[in-house]
């Protein structure tokens, strides 16, 4: 079983999904054998253990897997929303001066970028002032 659930992980993610689904099945399998020893007085035979696992098919053990990626999906869920809060104060926090502080700056760049280009033509020799004002009149 852990070799179907857990060795075939193709990346982290399928791992920890595949630990959470192998969990699940021995905690099934733990159920069956306490149901068992209730049930019939006693612990189950080599046979018996042999017939539970071989009760596991590909579709169960697919149903496993399933079941442990809701578990750890819902997980996140919570622990987002329990996280809710705190992202949104840390993401507000300052945001409005610093937006205000990069956007002068930028102008400011803008502005000196477009005065050296003013000055690069004007000592070519391209009259600016001129062209515009042919241009509107």
């Amino acid at each position: 079983m852990y070799e179907y659930l857990v060795d075939n992980a193709a990346n982290d993610e399928h791992e920890l999904v595949g630990l959470v689904a192998y969990a699940l099945y021995k905690r099934s399998k733990r159920q069956w054998v306490e149901a068992h020893r209730v049930n019939k007085k006693r612990n189950p035979s080599d046979d018996e253990l042999d017939q539970y696992i071989d009760y596991w098919t590909q579709d169960r053990l697919r149903g496993l897997r399933d079941e442990a990626a809701s578990a750890l999906a819902a997980f996140g869920d919570y622990v987002i929303a329990a996280e809710r809060p705190n992202i949104m104060r840390e993401a507000i926090a300052g945001t409005f001066w610093r937006s205000v502080s990069s956007s002068i700056m930028a102008a400011f760049i803008y502005t000196l970028l477009l005065i050296g280009v003013a000055l690069v033509l004007s000592y070519a020799g391209i009259d600016l002032i001129g062209i515009f004002t042919r241009a509107s009149g």
